[in-house]
């Protein structure tokens, strides 16, 4: 008997069918084991994004991402989309909420 010789397109879309599965899975446990709290902060006079992110980083996380979750959580472009009075929804790991509740005055 003669083995059939598959066409090398057919092994390349299961490879790919198989990776896309792979990466979906991944991104869904990625969305939905986020261990950060959101706590609510109010703007002052020249607060920036960065010094507000910078204040409720913990050890272990990078600014740049605590500034990038803010801006993501509350739907802003950029540091200029904030002003006085604003409250903003800040990330906050359970490691670091209580030093970010007292440093930013939090009544929750």
């Amino acid at each position: 008997m003669k083995k059939r010789n598959q066409h090398p397109l057919i092994n390349l879309k299961y490879f790919f069918v198989l990776t896309a599965l792979i990466v979906s899975i991944t991104q869904l446990g990625w969305i939905f084991h986020d261990n950060a709290q959101y706590i609510p902060v109010r703007v002052h006079t020249g607060d920036t994004v960065w010094n507000i992110a910078s204040a409720a980083v913990d050890s272990g996380t990078d600014v740049r991402d605590v500034v990038d979750g803010i801006l993501k959580v509350n739907h802003l472009s950029n540091n200029d989309d904030i002003y006085p009075g604003q409250i903003l929804q800040i990330p906050v790991h359970d490691s670091s909420i209580e030093t970010v509740k007292s440093h930013f005055d939090v009544q929750l």
